[in-house]
């Protein structure tokens, strides 16, 4: 038997707004979150944005609005660069790399692994 994490929500957010989602565990924080990204589907109602249905939006149109990080992290066993950019060295634009470790805080930390950002996320293959 399915149970609805969330029933019943209604709630609005002002484009000047900034909202914090808090609960506790189970209580449907991530559910919500993958809803209004559009990783999930609600099984009844809608979800709008700007007076627009988010089910009738592109995958594209979605994440020009919205990102999350997500509890549940794996890093892919490839260096720092690849695992920012998701692309190989080759296709990659390394200043946004760094703009991106410079938003993060992360740049300094970065630039102290002893390969920079050619060092491995994973410790197991980091041998070489």
């Amino acid at each position: 038997m399915k149970k609805d994490v969330l029933h019943d929500l209604n709630f609005e957010v002002d484009s000047a707004e900034k909202l914090a989602i808090v609960g506790v565990n189970g209580a449907g924080k991530t559910t919500l979150m993958k809803l209004i990204c559009g990783l999930l589907t609600p099984t009844e109602g809608r979800i709008l944005l700007n007076g627009k249905d988010l089910g009738v939006m592109t995958s594209e149109e979605r994440y020009t609005w919205f990102s999350c990080a997500f509890q549940d992290v794996s890093f892919l066993p490839v260096t720092v660069q690849e695992n920012i950019s998701m692309c190989t060295k080759q296709e990659t634009d390394d200043q946004k790399v760094v703009d991106c470790l410079l938003m993060a805080g992360m740049k300094e930390k970065v630039e102290g692994l002893p390969k920079g950002l050619q060092e491995r996320m994973e410790k197991n293959i980091n041998t070489g």
